[in-house]
């Protein structure tokens, strides 16, 4: 009898100590499927100040669309003032070390959303809140990039943002002040300069932080 109780009692030890462990292990499993990307929701990563050539290179982000070759002054672009005073800088300068610039009109409309875009939702990064950076964002309106961009979802090889003033001259030169972003825009290693075409969009938001935004893409076609 007493064999009994003690088997008795030692099977309900078990048994306390299996529902004990799979309790402790059941937050576990949930905390880790809650960092799980899952569908269209990928983690954003923290914003870059800059745009990057492949794992070597710079880390800038960019955004783009279907390409188009147009020259900068042409008004197939649409530009602005202020993005055609941009333009101006961007493509006469005597340090810029690309054979080839030309505007591209889908370019410069992914340009304008993306400054919108951090305009109205109050941020100011080169990925969005919704965790996607401007390649991603660029393919998605079919434009093609090279396959040896970043093809993440926070990837960006082609973009240069900027805010806080309208004067293109001024931003110009906050740029040049920053060696990544005047790499990027300057095409001042082989990974840039072989991107021949651009976009610009400046945006006013007077309810927004900066109240200006610029965004600058250029890109290779792929």
């Amino acid at each position: 009898m007493n064999r009994s109780l003690t088997t008795a009692l030692v099977y309900q030890i078990i048994l306390a100590l299996l529902l004990y462990l799979l309790l402790l292990l059941i937050p576990t499993q949930l905390y880790a499927q809650d960092s799980i990307w899952i569908g269209d929701s990928p983690q954003p990563a923290p914003p870059s100040d800059r745009s990057e050539a492949p794992e070597e290179q710079y880390t800038n982000r960019l955004y783009l669309p279907q390409v188009i070759n147009i020259e900068p002054s042409e008004s197939t672009c649409q530009l602005s003032a202020e993005e055609e005073a941009m333009a101006y800088l961007l493509t006469t300068s005597p340090d810029q070390q690309r054979p080839t610039l030309v505007c591209n009109a889908e370019l410069t409309a992914i340009a304008r959303s993306r400054a919108e875009d951090m305009a109205h939702r109050a941020y100011f990064a080169h990925v969005n809140p919704d965790g996607y950076g401007p390649n991603y964002l660029a393919q998605q309106t079919g434009y093609v990039l090279p396959s040896f961009y970043d093809q993440s979802p926070t990837g960006n090889n082609i973009e240069s943002i900027g805010g806080g003033t309208n004067n293109a001259e001024a931003m110009w030169e906050a740029w040049m002040n920053s060696e990544k972003h005047s790499t990027h825009l300057l095409g001042a290693n082989p990974f840039f300069k072989d991107q021949s075409e651009y976009g610009i969009g400046f945006i006013q938001s007077d309810d927004s932080q900066y109240k200006f935004y610029w965004v600058i893409l250029s890109a290779q076609p792929g």
